[in-house]
């Protein structure tokens, strides 16, 4: 109504038997806005939006962008409705119509929306990053970061284009240009939180954690009690073993968001942690798990395995990872995750490298060294390789290079030859194998690799590469960790690990061994038909006694015994990153419950045994 003054507040009325509402110019909470549409619904909206036609349009525009500032999807559509009866042209609602149509997944329509509202306004650079966002999703990367630097190069100034920039380099596999576009983002826009949550995700994907806490310190200044930075240090505090911290926090970031699941299975885990396994189970076993997401689900059930298992209630603790996985298995599919790409390409692998298939390889000459020489631990997962890598890592002389692919852009180098991969390893020349051996010293440099230490690259299923770091790096050296094979697939079963075509074969027993059979004759063949250079070391020896284990590990890397790795538990706290799942065990002193753990599992593992005994007798297990 003319001369109505705005205030906090929608005041309204009913009048007559037909409920006719008027809307008064004097509120901008959307909330209240919103309650009446939902109160009375499209029909009442049309009444509605006949009462106001006095009202200012930009009015309804600003409820509708708070709508969809706090995803309320229906609100913010019904208020565009109204908004476009007064003013179709309006590039900024047609540009929020775009938003919407992004959000809910109707790419097309959101390009064509926002490419409207760039007609109107073609030198507005909300509208133009916002086509680049599109254009990501659309997975027209090239073209996104195109107009994103455009939109920087016009716009030095605006802070929000760096951190979309920033989010699409880590898509694109450059973290050093993420970083410093986030970087740039929080100093251009210290009040936008955008760029400080793009830059903790950074540091979690990275694996560090010490990076995280600083990050999220830092936000708080900027943002006290932000529930995401407040969880942020509760997790980081976690991963580092630093539990007093991590329990101090997580309880603040519970009083912020009082019904998270995730921040109660979060505080029950560093409970356990604590050897408090009771107070975790109490408190999990009383959520409600009925209108629970399945990822919420999965964490409560895993963590709730978890402490059955400590407290040797071994079928209580079968029966929640059980859960566990099958939710995994629902999510698993909604990703279109499938497990059988990663067997066929074992199978692959397999059929490739026969003794006839290998004999048939050109001959290449012994290539020149590397500034270090390439190491590879590698064991079916689960077999203690983390163990082993914080013990090797405590060596002053040693680097251990964490869970990165370092290896798998040679496998798409080979992958993009003629005869692909593997078929394409038989025909390699001299100078495409010394150029991809640059190319793996050049990501082992991006991952951190320092000069002058033996760097060792630390990713167990490299093991399915063992005849493509051979035909690459004939002078590389295996360490080979190994555990009995019961233990290692009832531990895959158990471990909620995060979901990819090889993980996905974990989710039930029969498909875990069935997985652990397929690798471990991989393995063997390679073994078998070339001259690999292998050293092992069993996961019940190293815990059992670590210097009599390791020595020989050391003597066959040209290594000095050193005291520092009586003391890798301290290194371990230290070294800020972790990027494995078996990081909590560890930053704990060596401990022997682990082994042998399938014997309380008896009833379970018999049911997949038969087909895992080969390999116990190979190995020289019980």
């Amino acid at each position: 109504m003319p001369g109505a003054v705005w205030d906090e507040g929608v005041i309204f009325s009913s009048l007559g038997k037909t409920g006719t509402l008027f809307l008064w110019q004097c509120g901008g909470c959307y909330g209240r806005l919103a309650l009446l549409f939902r109160r009375f619904g499209p029909i009442r909206l049309r009444f509605m939006t006949d009462q106001i036609s006095d009202a200012d349009p930009q009015i309804i525009l600003q409820a509708a962008k708070k709508a969809f500032g706090q995803n309320d999807l229906t609100a913010a559509i019904r208020f565009m409705a109204m908004f476009q009866n007064a003013q179709p042209e309006d590039p900024e609602g047609i540009h929020l119509n775009g938003l919407i149509a992004q959000r809910q997944g109707r790419l097309i329509a959101a390009h064509d929306y926002v490419e409207q509202a760039l007609e109107i306004e073609p030198s507005q650079p909300r509208f133009q990053l916002s086509l680049a966002n599109i254009l990501r999703q659309q997975n027209e990367r090239t073209q996104a970061l195109e107009l994103m630097n455009k939109v920087i190069e016009n716009h030095p100034e605006y802070g929000a284009a760096y951190s979309q920039r920033g989010a699409l380099s880590i898509e694109l596999g450059d973290e050093v240009s993420a970083e410093a576009d986030f970087q740039q983002g929080m100093v251009l826009a210290p009040k936008d939180m955008t760029a400080y949550g793009y830059m903790r995700l950074l540091k979690v994907q990275q694996g560090k954690y010490d990076h995280v806490v600083k990050v999220c310190d830092f936000a708080l200044k900027q943002f006290p009690d932000a529930p995401a930075f407040v969880q942020g240090l509760g997790d980081a505090y976690e991963r580092l073993s630093r539990l007093d911290d991590a329990l101090e926090w997580t309880e603040r970031a519970i009083e912020l968001s009082p019904k998270s699941i995730y921040l109660t299975v979060l505080w029950a885990r560093i409970k356990r942690r604590m050897g408090d396994y009771q107070s975790g189970q109490d408190r999990l076993t009383r959520l409600s798990l009925r209108k629970a997401r399945p990822q919420e689900a999965r964490l409560v059930h895993a963590e709730l395995g978890q402490i059955f298992d400590r407290l040797d209630d071994a079928d209580g603790a079968f029966n929640h990872f059980s859960a566990q996985n099958a939710l995994s298995e629902k999510i698993a599919q909604k990703r279109s995750i499938d497990k059988a790409n990663y067997l066929s390409q074992v199978r692959g692998l397999s059929a490739a490298c026969t003794a006839e298939n290998i004999s048939n390889w050109t001959v290449l000459p012994a290539p020149a060294p590397l500034p270090s020489r390439p190491v590879f631990l590698v064991g079916f997962p689960r077999s203690g390789t983390t163990l082993l890598d914080q013990v090797l890592d405590s060596h002053p002389d040693v680097q251990v290079i964490e869970e990165r692919p370092v290896l798998l852009p040679l496998r798409d180098a080979i992958e993009e030859m003629e005869a692909g991969y593997p078929a394409g390893l038989a025909t390699l020349d001299e100078a495409q194998r010394d150029e991809l051996r640059v190319l793996y010293w050049q990501g082992l440099v991006d991952a951190g690799a320092e000069e002058g230490k033996l760097v060792v690259n630390k990713l167990p299923l490299n093991l399915i590469h063992g005849a493509l770091i051979h035909r690459i790096f004939p002078d590389a050296q295996f360490i080979f960790a190994l555990r009995h094979p019961c233990d290692v697939v009832l531990s895959c079963f158990m471990q909620d690990f995060e979901l990819n075509a090889s993980m996905a074969n974990f989710l039930t027993l029969p498909d875990a061994a069935g997985l652990y059979e397929e690798v471990m004759s991989l393995w063997q063949t390679y073994r078998t038909e070339l001259p690999l250079d292998v050293t092992e070391i069993r996961y019940e020896a190293l815990v059992a006694d670590l210097e009599g284990a390791v020595r020989p590990v050391l003597a066959a890397l040209d290594l000095a015994w050193h005291e520092d790795i009586l003391d890798h538990v301290a290194h371990a706290k230290s070294r800020g990153s972790l990027r494995t799942p078996s990081y909590a065990q560890v930053t704990q002193p060596i401990y022997g419950r682990a082994t042998d753990r399938w014997r309380r599992y008896e009833t379970y593992i018999n049911r997949v045994k038969p087909r895992l005994q080969p390999y116990i007798d190979l190995y020289g297990y019980e």
